[in-house]
């Protein structure tokens, strides 16, 4: 279990795990931008004891980082085709986090209706979220199914 401890002599609070041979800065839990410092998220010590997955924390910041850049990309393309090309980049982004966390692939446990230019209903995924059950808008320009995407010749 990850515990706070006194601060160190600079006086940064820092945590410890039974699961990891080093003292970590809380700082260090912090995924910021690259170029703007930007706070992007905040990984979860309680969760990387549990799935022992420290020896990844750099893989998973950096997944992270990853998954902000691409989607600020796909915030700023107005091309259906570049839309829908980030959009599975992220999908393929979370599965790699579930890999680097220790968690069996599973695209119920994206949240693929935050994306950018979706239109499917956010409420109704939120409350099927983790659960084989998706809610697509027919008209949401990331998710519809078009006749490409339905063409079995490939």
């Amino acid at each position: 279990m990850t515990k706070k401890v006194a601060k160190n002599k600079t006086s940064v609070p820092v945590l410890t795990s039974p699961y990891h041979d080093m003292i970590v800065l809380q700082e260090e839990l912090i995924v910021r931008d690259p170029k703007t410092k930007e706070e992007i998220c905040y990984i979860n010590a309680k969760l990387l004891d549990k799935q022992k997955a420290w020896d990844n924390l750099e893989k998973i910041k950096k997944l992270h980082v990853q998954k902000f850049t691409t989607i600020k990309a796909m915030e700023k393309a107005t091309d259906l085709f570049k839309i829908r090309a980030y959009s599975d980049t992220v999908t393929q982004i979370e599965f790699k986090l579930q890999d680097a966390w220790g968690f069996p692939r599973n695209a119920s446990f994206h949240r693929f209706w935050q994306l950018p230019h979706c239109r499917c209903p956010k409420m109704d995924n939120e409350d099927a979220y983790g659960t084989m059950f998706n809610f697509i808008n027919v008209l949401c320009p990331v998710h519809k199914k078009t006749e490409v995407d339905n063409d079995d010749s490939k």
